[in-house]
């Protein structure tokens, strides 16, 4: 199952991020997961959503540069090595993967790690032959 995930684009200026999260609420959008990322001139803020499509309107009405990818969710195993087993993987079916965060959900007690792959729907083929838990969207929204 493929999630997507919503990438904005923000000035590194104070108050950037406080907009991006005003707006998602002022909408009722909730953040399921959140990264982001730094260069010296911008940041990068990713995040999961309950309404990817309607976030990235709200957001682009409000002046933010956005737009929606896919990316795969997983829930490794509770045991040293297991994520390296999915890195390795993924590496062996020659798939690259772009950057990867985690984030946890409250009625688990482990964290679901995104994943951003160059051929989502290989990976998704590969992990869930393999036996790795993917996540869809409805137990991202619970």
């Amino acid at each position: 199952m493929l999630i997507k995930q919503i990438s904005i684009f923000l000035p590194n200026q104070k108050g950037h991020l406080a907009r991006v999260t005003g707006a998602l609420l002022k909408n009722k959008i909730d953040i399921r997961a959140m990264v982001a990322f730094d260069t010296a001139d911008f940041g990068i803020l990713r995040a999961i959503v309950t309404e990817p499509d309607r976030a990235l309107e709200v957001l682009k009405n409000d002046g933010f540069v956005a737009k929606i990818s896919k990316v795969v969710v997983v829930e490794p195993e509770d045991r040293t090595g297991s994520l390296h087993e999915i890195f390795a993987l993924l590496a062996e079916k020659g798939m690259n993967i772009d950057y990867t965060y985690s984030f946890v959900m409250r009625k688990g007690e482990m964290p679901y790690f995104v994943l951003k792959v160059d051929e989502l729907e290989q990976a998704l083929e590969a992990l869930t032959q393999n036996g790795i838990k993917v996540i869809n969207k409805n137990e991202i929204n619970e």
